[in-house]
């Protein structure tokens, strides 16, 4: 399992379209955005900062039930505990299976 922020993917990725592409998603949307790999899953799941991001990777092709906001994840992590204060906070427990501190 993986959690990565988009701007470091985006960092990796060599010059050219689906860099610009992805620079541009972020730049358009601002906050933060979270990729989280997960065994045996096909794609990754989004954690998001607020709707804006969750609509553009909607718009991209992401399924929406694969980009989660910040409040949408809080809503879930208040139930075990406190909520996160930050999107790669909350990303981080659900990567790791429920440990805050991970």
């Amino acid at each position: 399992m993986s959690v990565v922020t988009l701007a470091s993917l985006i960092e990796r990725l060599p010059p050219g379209r689906a860099r610009s592409r992805y620079e541009r998603l972020l730049s358009e949307t601002g906050g933060e955005m979270v990729a989280v790999t997960v065994p045996y899953a096909e794609a990754p799941l989004w954690f998001v900062t607020g709707m804006a991001q969750a609509e553009a990777l909607t718009a991209r092709g992401v399924p929406r039930w694969r980009v989660w906001t910040l409040s949408e994840a809080n809503s879930v992590l208040e139930a075990c505990g406190p909520p996160a204060d930050t999107v790669p906070k909350a990303a981080r427990f659900f990567g790791s299976a429920g440990s805050m501190d991970a």
